[in-house]
């Protein structure tokens, strides 16, 4: 991707580390591609850097991160409780694996979507996860194994938020379609958060 370069850290290595405000100084934006469950020792630190303002964007199966932790439904704008068997009163997640799925643009007047068509993609499908009413679609899909909703953006604090649901392997990751998604997603985050002085 264009000028834009990247540091990879993994949570329970040195990923809580780097989630404070100090921290990311070097930073343009965050990207997180996890389903980490534990909220000690960062989340305070975490959610003052979000307060801030970092633009983030989440991918695929970091919907269903810290499952417990009410507060992250309001960051990325939606929820994923992954399970086997439903759990009663609660969200339960479904997925199904080497799905191929229509990609409808739903905002083409959006700079991440702007331009785009409606595309096919290989990956995995979630169904039963839950979508803030307030936050802004960007796709959506009529599969039948997965939620109308596919990617959003959303606002937490002084940060901008984008949800990508796509991104479960390689055969995404080939896609042209989704490689601009997550360029342009990157670029949006950090124009709406504020800009940047520096190139993503």
């Amino acid at each position: 991707m264009r000028q834009i370069s990247y540091t990879h850290v993994e949570f329970k290595k040195d990923a809580e580390s780097k989630l404070t405000p100090e921290a990311t100084s070097e930073y343009d934006a965050m990207l997180f591609y996890d389903m980490h469950q534990d909220p000690e020792p960062h989340w305070n630190s975490w959610m003052q850097l979000l307060q801030k303002g970092m633009p983030s964007v989440f991918l695929h199966h970091a919907l269903g991160s810290y499952a417990r932790v009410p507060a992250y439904l309001d960051i990325v704008g939606g929820r994923a409780r992954f399970t086997l068997k439903p759990i009663p009163g609660e969200i339960s997640t479904f997925f199904a694996h080497e799905q191929d799925m229509r990609i409808r643009i739903a905002d083409p007047s959006h700079p991440i979507t702007e331009g785009m068509e409606d595309f096919n993609i290989h990956d995995e499908c979630y169904r039963g996860y839950y979508v803030r009413p307030d936050t802004h679609i960007l796709l959506t899909t009529e599969h039948p194994k997965n939620n109308h909703e596919v990617a959003w953006t959303n606002r937490y604090g002084n940060s901008a938020i984008v949800y990508l649901e796509l991104g479960h392997d390689s055969s995404a990751y080939k896609n042209p379609n989704f490689r601009t998604l997550i360029e342009r997603s990157i670029r949006w985050t950090i124009q709406a958060t504020g800009g940047s002085q520096r190139p993503a």
